[in-house]
């Protein structure tokens, strides 16, 4: 559409003379600014709607028109259809916030009346204790002892003292019988070694067995690892910490930006709840191990304990004395592996055809190959021969014994006619089993030529 409209803006006919003088007219101000007070209001009503005129901005021209309405119909429903959607979604965060309020205060309602209740219960065992304790010290009349209206005389006339430490002075004795004075930390009586029974604050001691309890028998312990008395004191110092708000109840950590005074800039980095920054780990060089680096060392550790499972064995810790046996297996396992790669690489070529090179047994035969041609077939058997290592020595010293003597043969291949092993120096052999000299006629013997010699 947009390029269109530049063809037309470019193809148009232009403004005449006579238009482009009226429209000049119209836009300049007939008015000047200082004589506006000497003006009727016709004239500047006319002055403001030429000035609105010279202002005005259409958002589309005539072939636009049609184009826009319809795009703002678009535009319109679906900001209206959005608008709906976030006011839905704000609706129920609404209702889920003060669902976790109304049950956050009925269960401190319910708390409150459990704390008050146990409160209400603690006043009242107080109470009827106080009540049996001055029983006992008036002789069941209900009176106060003499000695203890004269301490209480005391603490009142005690200057000493605030009025808050007075009031829970004369509460402590008119309450226990105790003495104000080791109630608030003061000197008290001093007592006999001999005469102390107990050392211990059941308030504030905390045994490592459990309690028991006489069922008549005899004694038997307790489930419990705590009495009531501590488990009232490990309640009291129990410190719950709450957050402030619903969003920093399950926070690990988050990431923020912060200045790196190396870099100089800005730096995307994690924080825990109480804002420090979450340092990235890196290994002995220093260098930061990524996801790969750490996948890979569980795998490696995987290794090493399966090997440790095969082979019962394990590498020595630092203060440990070495293993010999892993360390000579170590060591032979390393030369095997030497000795199978430098093979590998020297007969390359050989092993790549023929039989699948993967085969030991093929390895081992072009292995032997290699080792009798390099001694120039030393120990090539004949085909008849018998085999074994004590088979090899016994045909030896055989060949040896059996070989003619050195003045009638030449170690080399029979003749061309017959069929004998060796030839001879003299004439032209006979016509035996022995083959043909290249000398004079001779008589063929059964092996050997038998020519004359020259």
């Amino acid at each position: 559409m947009m390029l269109s409209l530049q063809k037309y803006n470019k193809n148009r006919d232009p403004a005449s003379q006579a238009a482009v003088t009226a429209t000049r007219n119209i836009l300049l101000p007939r008015i000047h600014p200082l004589l506006t007070l000497h003006v009727d209001a016709a004239e500047q009503a006319l002055d403001d709607f030429k000035e609105s005129l010279r202002q005005f901005k259409p958002k589309q021209s005539v072939l636009e028109i049609g184009l826009m309405k319809t795009l703002d119909q678009e535009r319109l429903a679906k900001f209206q259809s959005t608008l709906n959607t976030q006011n839905e979604k704000y609706k129920e965060k609404v209702e889920r916030i003060q669902y976790k309020q109304e049950v956050k205060r009925k269960f401190e309602e319910e708390q409150k009346e459990l704390d008050d209740k146990v409160i209400r219960m603690k006043g009242e065992e107080a109470e009827h204790d106080r009540v049996l304790r001055e029983r006992e010290n008036s002789g069941g009349k209900g009176k106060m002892s003499k000695k203890r209206r004269q301490r209480i005389e005391k603490i009142k006339e005690d200057k000493s003292l605030s009025e808050r430490e007075r009031e829970q002075a004369i509460k402590q004795l008119t309450e226990d019988g105790s003495n104000p004075q080791e109630a608030m930390g003061g000197p008290t009586k001093r007592v006999k070694r001999s005469q102390l029974t107990d050392f211990r604050d059941k308030r504030t001691f905390l045994t490592g067995e459990r309690n028991a309890h006489y069922d008549g028998e005899g004694k038997v312990a307790t489930s419990a690892l705590w009495g009531e008395e501590e488990r009232n004191f490990l309640e009291d110092v129990t410190l719950n910490l709450m957050p402030d708000d619903e969003t920093g109840k399950d926070i690990k950590g988050k990431t923020v930006m912060r200045w790196d005074s190396t870099k100089k800039r800005h730096i995307l980095v994690k924080v825990d709840r109480e804002g420090k920054v979450i340092r990235e780990k890196r290994n002995e060089s220093g260098a930061k191990i990524t996801k790969q680096e750490a996948e890979k060392g569980a795998t490696e550790q995987k290794i090493y304990k399966k090997w440790m499972k095969r082979t019962h064995m394990k590498l020595q810790s630092v203060g440990e004395q070495e293993n010999k046996k892993a360390v000579e297996m170590a060591r032979s396992s390393t030369e095997g592996r030497k000795m199978m790669k430098q093979f590998r690489s020297k007969h390359k070529g050989e092993l790549n055809r023929g039989d699948d090179p993967r085969s030991h047994d093929h390895m081992l035969k072009l292995k032997k190959q290699k080792l009798m041609e390099k001694n120039g077939g030393k120990f090539k058997r004949e085909k008849n021969g018998p085999d074994g290592k004590y088979g090899d020595k016994q045909w030896k010293k055989i060949q040896e014994k059996s070989r003619p003597t050195r003045s009638k043969l030449i170690l080399k291949r029979g003749g061309s006619n017959g069929k004998g092993q060796f030839k001879s120096k003299g004439g032209n052999g006979g016509g035996g089993k022995g083959g043909a000299g290249k000398g004079g006629a001779g008589k063929g013997g059964k092996k050997f030529g038998g020519g004359k010699r020259k």
